[in-house]
């Protein structure tokens, strides 16, 4: 069965989308995250990494990508249970963990990413390598 690149590429421009936004929210919205003497950030660099990884298809990218999320997930979530009962702000640990949940779900839910993900172009050498053989037959049988 085919899948559709088209809606894998939406698929990951969508996740694209909803980690960077998660991302940068603590920059936009700090008050949301901690209070005015607080410090509270994310790495947009390891997000960014993995990000062109899955559109590049590298090999490892899916199980790092989804091992991140899980990983925030779990910090967020912490954050979250720890500041529940106080008057702490929350709602920026609410947002971003929707929004990598989202992320997430998309990445381990489309067959369309996965199919995408595991149908990696052949490298240009795979690729010469038979039609130079082809080429040479050719010439071997011009020359009879």
């Amino acid at each position: 069965m085919m899948y559709s690149k088209k809606t894998a590429l939406q698929h990951l421009y969508l996740i694209a989308g909803f980690l960077l936004v998660a991302d940068f929210l603590p920059r936009w919205q700090k008050l949301w995250f901690v209070d005015e003497t607080g410090s509270f950030s994310t790495s947009v660099i390891v997000s960014l990494l993995l990000i062109v990884g899955l559109f590049k298809r590298w090999r490892n990218a899916f199980v790092l990508m989804v091992g991140w999320l899980v990983l925030r997930l779990c910090f967020s979530s912490m954050v979250l249970y720890n500041n529940l009962g106080d008057d702490d702000p929350i709602v920026g640990h609410l947002l971003t963990n929707t929004l990598n949940l989202i992320a997430l779900g998309i990445l381990c839910c489309s067959s369309d990413v996965k199919r995408y993900l595991n149908d990696r172009p052949q490298d240009a050498a795979q690729q010469s390598g038979p039609t130079q053989a082809k080429a040479a037959d050719r010439s071997d049988q011009a020359a009879f």
